[in-house]
Formats: structure tokens, C-alpha cells, sequence
């Protein structure tokens, strides 16, 4: 009964519906859900989103446009990094400062105002000895 004492009948329907993932690292320039990751770091696709990793000296494990999973987040947290990856200290050069990629320390909305500005300023630190 509702509050004026009317019989109320509810019914529920099943609505088969699947959302599509878009892959923001294969996005053409231009358009606006594309990544915002600085070269040398590489866009990874997640389910909804996408990260921003810095590659690993001598190994190739991040194709362009693949998507991650939970084993590739764990083996990134596992792997040894350089040296000069985890010496940013200072936020006034990049967000996330020591970490090798975005996941987990910027929004999880890639596309929010705040998950793009993280995304852009998120920078892989070079060697300077092999830069010149």
C-alpha cells in the first residue's frame, strides 16, 4: 500500500545492455576522450578509461592500445625500476612522483576534469646521462 492506502503492484524488467569500452590510446588527435599521457610515458587502456606508464629499459610490455588488467598491474608493482624513475620527489614536476605509472594515484575517470589535468602533468624521468 502507498500512503493513500492504494494497492501498489511493482514489476521488473530485464534490459539486456552492453557498454562498449572505448580505447582512449587509439583515439585520433583531435579527439576529445584521446589521452593526455607525455611521451616517454605510454597510454595503457583500462575498462572505462586509461593510465599513463613510463616504459621499462630493455623491455617491450606495453604494446599501444592494450588494455591492463590486474596481473599487469601487479607485475608493473613487482618489476625494477630505473633508478631515475622513482627520484622525482618534488609534485612541481610531475603527479605521482615515484611511482611508475598513473593507476592508482590519479582520479580513475581519465576524462574528468581532474583525471585529465593528473594524466598531463604525470612525467617519466629520464637519465640524464643517456639523454645526451
Amino acid at each position: 500500500l502507498d500512503d493513500d492506502g492504494r494497492e501498489v503492484t511493482r514489476q521488473c524488467f530485464h534490459v539486456p545492455f552492453t557498454i562498449l569500452d572505448t580505447n582512449e590510446c587509439t583515439l585520433p588527435t583531435g579527439h576529445p576522450m584521446k589521452h593526455r599521457c607525455q611521451a616517454p610515458s605510454m597510454c595503457v587502456n583500462t575498462i572505462g578509461s586509461y593510465e599513463c606508464v613510463c616504459p621499462q629499459l630493455g623491455e617491450n610490455s606495453i604494446n599501444v592500445g592494450m588494455t591492463a588488467d590486474d596481473t599487469f598491474w601487479k607485475e608493473l608493482e613487482a618489476s625494477d625500476r630505473s633508478p631515475w624513475e622513482v627520484s622525482f620527489a618534488s609534485n612541481s614536476k610531475s603527479t605521482c612522483q615515484g611511482l611508475p605509472s598513473t593507476h592508482g594515484c590519479c582520479p580513475e575517470s581519465g576524462i574528468s576534469t581532474e583525471g585529465q589535468k593528473c594524466r598531463s602533468n604525470f612525467q617519466c624521468p629520464t637519465d640524464p646521462c643517456l639523454s645526451s
